[in-house]
Order: structure tokens, then C-alpha cells, then sequence
């Protein structure tokens, strides 16, 4: 059922010396009828590293689970899938616990 929406070119790159991914960078496949696995393309496949998160649709929303390796996941929220896959390239903001 895995489906490429589309997929940049990989290239050899240490995790640590990249910057966050364009959008041009993302390789979204489908999973499943809603929901789509979200990976940074300029790792390799093999490399756990590589899995940004996921997005699923929900009625309709699209839900953007992120993985923030080593620091646990965001859940956020966003009426369109372009807007959570906007999601994928920008830094995750650390909230203070109160």
C-alpha cells in the first residue's frame, strides 16, 4: 500500500551537519488511506534518523505527529496536509513544563 508522493534525491549527509529540511527535502509516503509516514530524503532509508514522523487525516484534519529524536514527540493540529507537512521544516520550540 506504500505510496511515494514524492522523494528528493539522496545525497550522503551526516544528520548532525544538516539544517532543517526544506519541503523539497520531505519524502512522504502513504501508509495507509490517512495516514502518510514523513522522512527527511537526504538520509538513507536505513538510517532511523531519517523518519521526521507522520500525518494523519482525521474528519478534516490533518494530525502531524513528529518525531524529535532523542527529545521525545510533538502533536499539532492543521486543517490542511500542506500546512503539517510546512510542519516537518520548521525547529520544534521546547515548552516549559508549568
Amino acid at each position: 500500500m506504500e505510496e511515494t508522493l514524492f522523494k528528493a534525491p539522496v545525497a550522503s549527509i551526516e544528520a548532525a551537519e544538516l539544517a532543517l529540511p526544506t519541503l523539497e527535502d520531505l519524502d512522504v509516503r502513504l501508509i495507509s488511506p490517512t495516514e502518510w509516514r514523513v522522512s527527511d530524503s537526504r538520509l538513507s532509508d536505513d538510517d532511523a534518523r531519517s523518519v521526521l514522523g507522520f500525518v494523519e487525516k482525521s474528519d478534516e484534519r490533518f494530525n502531524a505527529m513528529r518525531m524529535t529524536h532523542g527529545h521525545g514527540v510533538t502533536w499539532s493540529t492543521f486543517c490542511t496536509m500542506e500546512d503539517a507537512l510546512a510542519s516537518f521544516t520548521q525547529a520544534v520550540t521546547a515548552v516549559a513544563a508549568a
